[in-house]
């Protein structure tokens, strides 16, 4: 884990330009990522109102999808679809934001639909 640490730790800093209202991370950020990384099934991530739960769920949903691409899926559950459309937007703004992440979007091709 500490190098799957390190590798969204780095990413999460090349994404901050992408967020306006994000100025510091602290350590109740390290404990967000650091639930999101573990790998036991049981745990659970609880955090107040405002601590960016969503955003850095967001960015580690968007770093899967980057580091592979091919073989990676990332399936959001809501309990109301308003949510779940928002965590698909804050996904797919990331992508279109950052010139690190353009090859992610589909092209003129390709279907492209957010929903």
């Amino acid at each position: 884990m500490p190098a799957e640490l390190l590798a969204f730790g780095a990413f999460m800093r090349m994404m901050r330009p992408c967020l306006t209202s994000w100025s510091e991370l602290g350590p109740i950020h390290d404990d967000i990522v650091r639930a999101l990384l573990c790998p036991d099934p049981n745990v659970v991530l609880l955090a107040s109102r405002g601590s960016a739960k969503s955003t850095i769920t967001a960015m580690f949903a968007t770093w899967k999808l980057w580091r592979d691409p091919e073989n990676e899926m990332v399936l959001i559950i809501s309990r109301a679809e308003i949510h779940a459309k928002r965590m698909l937007k804050a996904v797919r703004s990331f992508m279109e934001l950052s010139p690190l992440l353009s090859d992610l979007l589909p092209d003129d091709d390709q279907v492209n639909s957010a929903f």
